[in-house]
């Protein structure tokens, strides 16, 4: 599915697709997190096929004897993500332009980190987070400030 697909998508399509497979994982793991932290990783399971099945827990925590992220850290980088999509989308953006709006920032980042010969894992994109408005200040200069980045992705306010 890609990014502007999204955009196209009614918030009730939204949120049958947010209700899915991958949110039952993580009801299961017994972790309760926000909407913002589920679909952070979400976003970086679109990005990283081989963690689109992994459960926040397991990444997080650490299974089977591998060392986890970081609870504080992954809940820390989350909030920060969220600090910044805020920032980028004008008052009123749509349910479905923000959604949109996560993968395309977290693009904006991992572009910034392959010019910087950075290599890519969610590890590093996470460890990262704090340079998110400056990768995106690169690519889209003054947009954030402004408040206009969601207009890259949904140029015409629509009246839903």
């Amino acid at each position: 599915m890609s990014i502007l697909a999204l955009t196209e998508m009614s918030d009730a399509e939204l949120d049958e697709l947010s209700s899915g497979i991958a949110y039952a994982r993580l009801e299961r793991s017994g972790e309760r997190y926000t909407d913002a932290e589920r679909e952070l990783w979400r976003t970086i399971g679109s990005i990283f096929p081989s963690h689109k099945k992994l459960p926040i827990d397991h990444f997080v925590r650490g299974m089977d004897g591998s060392k986890g992220f970081g609870v504080q850290r992954f809940l820390h980088c989350a909030s920060e993500f969220e600090t910044v999509l805020d920032q980028a989308c004008a008052d009123g953006t749509r349910k479905a332009t923000r959604i949109a709006m996560r993968r395309f920032m977290l693009d904006c980042l991992c572009n910034w980190l392959k010019g910087a010969n950075v290599p890519l894992s969610p590890k590093t994109l996470l460890y990262s987070m704090d340079k998110l408005a400056h990768a995106i200040e690169q690519e889209y200069p003054g947009y954030i400030a402004a408040g206009m980045l969601s207009f890259v992705l949904d140029p015409l306010p629509r009246s839903d």
